[in-house]
């Protein structure tokens, strides 16, 4: 294996204090060679014998990764925050903000470049007064391209799996109870957000695509966090 490379290109606008707003926007272009990437191919004698194992895993498939040649990834990345230091008293510790990440993948072995997600939207509100804070973060993204499916009897080949498109909101909340100590509860994942798995390609039909699911509940934490 090879270290991967990558030449970038960025070009980025950035506003400050625009009526208590910060704005940004990057374009980007990412040239990659020698992304890491997964291979699948027939246990043969020969590769058994190379890795130390006997004749009995002659039906099995070998995964190894490898470096997968060429792509390029480009983009624009906006980002919005705003302050309400303008309103009364009651109101200036409020702040939203938002940042979306959109991503085209293309080049030579793009098919082989994998845990690609095409859009990312992060939104969220904040709120602090005294001692107090509140903070709520919820997270879109598009469906992911995992990786190759393994090569099977029901499986074609060049088919993929991804992973559904998911929403997930984190919120938090604190108190300062001293200069070192704050005492704070966190809650993830409180819509109880299930991750959806499939495995197809374009001519999959929708009915069999869906591979398994995965549910977890709302994680809740609570604590004290203490600085010396």
């Amino acid at each position: 294996m090879k270290p991967w490379t990558s030449d970038s290109y960025d070009v980025t606008f950035e506003a400050y204090d625009v009526k208590q707003a910060t704005f940004a926007a990057s374009l980007f272009q990412k040239n990659i060679e020698g992304f890491f990437s997964s291979r699948r191919s027939p246990a043969t004698r020969d590769i058994l014998t190379d890795y130390g194992f006997t004749d009995d895993f002659l039906d099995y498939d070998i995964q190894t990764t490898v470096n997968g040649g060429s792509a390029t990834i480009k983009g624009i990345e906006l980002s919005y925050r705003q302050s309400f230091g303008f309103l009364p008293r009651w109101g200036r510790g409020l702040q939203v903000f938002a940042n979306l990440t959109k991503l085209r993948l293309s080049g030579p072995n793009a098919d082989d470049f994998t845990n690609f997600t095409p859009t990312e939207f992060n939104w969220g509100v904040g709120y602090g007064i005294g001692k107090f804070y509140v903070r709520a973060n919820t997270v879109t993204t598009d469906p992911n391209r995992v990786q190759l499916a393994s090569a099977a009897t029901s499986t074609r080949a060049a088919v993929y799996d991804y992973r559904d498109a998911l929403t997930r909101t984190d919120i938090s909340v604190g108190y300062q109870l001293s200069k070192r100590f704050v005492v704070y509860a966190v809650v993830r994942n409180l819509q109880s957000a299930e991750i959806a798995l499939q495995r197809y390609d374009p001519s999959t039909p929708q009915y069999l695509r869906p591979r398994n699911y995965q549910f977890s509940t709302t994680d809740f934490t609570l604590g004290v966090r203490g600085e010396f």
